[in-house]
């Protein structure tokens, strides 16, 4: 009974272990995602402008 017991607590431990683990490594994950999209979002927003006008310029030339 109390080996039970034991066992019961351990793999409740290692349950909360193992949730803590993922959230912690999800935290993570999404601070460098974050990270990334903030400074690409700056780089991509020129990039979009850019094109758009070399677009517009084409479609001028077109006509």
């Amino acid at each position: 009974l109390i080996l039970n017991k034991f066992c019961s607590f351990c793999f409740f431990s290692l349950v909360c272990f193992h949730l803590f683990y993922i959230l912690f490594v999800m935290l993570k994950i999404y601070q460098y995602l974050f990270y990334k999209i903030k400074t690409n979002r700056e780089r991509h927003i020129s990039l979009l402008f850019n094109h758009n006008s070399h677009v517009h310029l084409n479609m001028k030339q077109n006509l």
